[in-house]
């Protein structure tokens, strides 16, 4: 199976070539005659004698790209579960195998709202006996945030029961509403119980306290003379009029630290030649457009392009640039590649629209415009 992208002036396409799998006829006329919400749009083209899928893609970004700006989260991971489960459902009501479903984030499209989430059906896919959603929540694994808890949860928790058979609509209804989110609301509220013991413990142990310190100055009263017990009342309204409570502390043990004694190096006196110091080289998108835009200079790769206020290197202030539009890769060989990632008005190399997601090579001199941004690659 070979996957290929193509752009034309309105469209963006995912073709799937050499797909050759068994299937029931009914299947494919299934998903050609019936717009199906969590499937992507497919067509049927004939080259060269052979079945292409074209999948419409127009407005989305793959799953991938976005695991590559962002860390999964329990927005998202709760987001494509709940899909999932949505398709599970779409494809019973129209008797279509879910094993037939590709399981990749290359091939997993959202919105750029993240508002829907698309997958892609090929007839058959499933007697190749691919990886199913097992493969997905690994990769979802390697991008998962951990510091929230939620996604670890949910990510973690969907795993496990594919460890031991494939997952059914039960589990995900399980692992996003049912019995694990009660286990949490239960330990949440034996933690809350157990926090308000030990404040009211604190809280009794300082009154206690507090009493036993007003004992002792009523009873210095009666041994000081009358002249010092004004002191003492202005002492004991202090005490009274405290408004709250302190609590002792126990101060943190620090331990020691070692501090690295400075060797000179063997080389101590040489001076090294300027010429012989390796110069990095740096490479600059040097902005030729009349907007306001400034020259874009790539010191590490991979290299994103989008629009001011997105998690990108590269930003623009152009509105016809996509959040995430482009990216710059450098290969071993120190050659850099141009990707667009399906953005809204497309790049451009040398006048030539670039297809989406394919890396194309770009040298110096080249020249790049993102929508309506033109810029010339210089090496520096």
């Amino acid at each position: 199976m070979k996957t290929e992208y193509l752009r034309t002036a309105s469209n963006s396409y995912m073709i799937i070539k050499d797909a050759e799998y068994l299937f029931e006829p009914y299947e494919l006329q299934m998903v050609l005659r019936n717009k199906m919400e969590h499937l992507l749009s497919m067509q049927i083209m004939i080259s060269d004698g052979k079945t292409e899928y074209w999948y419409d893609v127009t407005g989305m970004q793959s799953l991938a790209q976005k695991l590559t700006m962002q860390t999964a989260g329990g927005t998202l991971v709760r987001k494509v579960a709940e899909e999932i489960c949505g398709l599970k459902t779409e494809l019973e009501e129209y008797l279509l195998q879910d094993t037939d479903i590709v399981y990749d984030p290359e091939m997993i499209f959202m919105d750029r709202k993240e508002t829907s989430v698309k997958f892609c059906y090929i007839p058959g896919f499933g007697t190749a006996k691919k990886g199913g959603v097992k493969s997905l929540l690994e990769k979802f694994l390697q991008r998962l945030d951990h510091s929230d808890a939620a996604a670890v949860r949910l990510a973690y928790g969907l795993y496990e029961r594919c460890e031991t058979d494939d997952l059914t609509l039960r589990d995900y209804y399980d692992c996003l509403y049912g019995k694990k989110q009660k286990e949490d609301e239960a330990e949440e509220r034996r933690m809350d119980e157990m926090m308000y013991a030990k404040a009211a413990e604190n809280l009794e142990r300082t009154e206690q306290r507090h009493s036993k310190d007003m004992l002792e100055l009523m009873k210095e009263e009666k041994e000081q003379p009358k002249k010092k017990r004004r002191l003492f009342h202005r002492e004991k309204r202090k005490m009274l009029d405290r408004s709250s409570f302190t609590y002792d502390v126990e101060p943190e043990e620090v331990e020691p630290f070692m501090v690295a004694e400075r060797k000179p190096s063997e080389n101590w006196e040489e001076t090294v030649c300027f010429s012989a110091v390796e110069r990095k080289t740096v490479w600059v998108l040097e902005y030729k457009g009349d907007g306001l835009e400034d020259d874009l200079r790539m010191e590490q790769f991979p290299y994103r392009i989008g629009k001011h206020g997105s998690n990108v290197e590269g930003k623009l202030y152009a509105q016809t640039v996509s959040r995430l539009h482009a990216q710059i890769t450098q290969d071993e060989d120190s050659n850099l590649w141009i990707s667009d990632f399906n953005s809204t008005n497309g790049t451009y190399l040398n006048g030539h629209l670039i297809p989406m997601n394919t890396p194309v090579r770009i040298q110096e001199g080249d020249r790049v415009i993102f929508a309506t941004e033109e810029y010339i690659l210089k090496k520096k």
